[in-house]
């Protein structure tokens, strides 16, 4: 199998002065990288969290990967998690999972499968979730807050917002101008924003 002969692949960013900080964990595009990415997460970095991007498996070309195997990304997220345990410290109460597109729906089962013990998920910009899917997933998941970053003109992410009242999950829908798979101008802002959301109101 493919994960048996590629090892754990990892962009990141470090917080300054921190030896136990929280982990935020971005999930790629598909036919996109780490490399291609990992930048726009940094402000997570200066705002105190540990950054992790974990490399897909699954080659399209030199410098394009995707999750399109789900059977492969499952596993792999599960492996590079229990990597990540053994690497380096941070608080496992405050864990949140991120991407755009097909990188968000892999974010999404990550925390609702407590493959990933997340307290919370961020979506944004046409995340490819199935609906019914989701309903399910949301199953004795009350206490994920989930925050949701929409580009106008998706409907997909508003849509969702109906199941996540219905099974009583805190979250938050923001909007921003832009075009779908890019990430807004203000990332930065939005990203700090949707951090605070969902670890403030914890008690830990």
């Amino acid at each position: 199998m493919i994960l048996d002969t590629t090892p754990p692949t990892f962009a990141s960013a470090e917080p300054a002065g921190q030896t136990t900080p929280p982990l935020l964990i971005a999930f790629h595009r598909d036919y996109s990288s780490v490399e291609s990415e990992i930048n726009d997460y940094r402000p997570a970095a200066d705002a105190g969290w540990r950054v992790v991007m974990p490399q897909s498996v699954q080659l399209l070309s030199p410098s394009q990967f995707w999750w399109g195997d789900w059977d492969i990304a499952t596993k792999q997220v599960a492996r590079d998690y229990q990597y990540l345990l053994k690497k380096s410290p941070f608080d496992t109460n405050r864990i949140v999972t991120v991407g755009m597109g097909e990188g968000g729906t892999v974010a999404f089962w990550a925390a609702t499968s407590r493959t990933i013990p997340a307290c919370g998920v961020i979506l944004f910009s046409q995340s490819s979730l199935d609906f019914p899917q989701v309903e399910q997933s949301l199953q004795g998941n009350a206490h994920l807050r989930i925050y949701l970053l929409s580009n106008q003109g998706d409907n997909s992410l508003k849509g969702f917002t109906y199941f996540l009242r219905a099974k009583g999950v805190t979250y938050a829908y923001e909007e921003y101008e832009g075009a779908a798979y890019e990430f807004p101008s203000d990332f930065d802002v939005r990203l700090k924003r949707a951090l605070d959301f969902i670890t403030e109101p914890l008690d830990i």
